[in-house]
């Protein structure tokens, strides 16, 4: 019985490092759009009232477009590790 603990654990640790890669893929391309609306150049809303909303709309509906991707397409779930 002992044998299968350290199996388990590793089993479990992969689902979690597995999650966490799909949160991180999913929050960086929301982050690459504000880095790159930050930058001091001009950008097409510029001067319209709600471009913060409408840029914060823009991030939220790709971060999770991109988690709805990665778990449909099963990337991240179903990907063979190999020792």
């Amino acid at each position: 019985m002992p044998e299968g603990v350290p199996s388990i654990v590793s089993l479990n640790l992969n689902q979690l490092v597995k999650v966490l890669i799909e949160i991180t893929i999913a929050l960086t391309i929301p982050a690459i759009i504000g880095g790159a609306w930050g930058t001091n150049v001009e950008h097409p809303l510029k001067g319209l009232p709600y471009t913060f909303w409408i840029l914060i709309g823009l991030m939220v509906v790709t971060a999770l477009a991109t988690f709805v991707l990665l778990r449909t397409a099963e990337v991240i779930h179903h990907a063979r590790w190999r020792r």
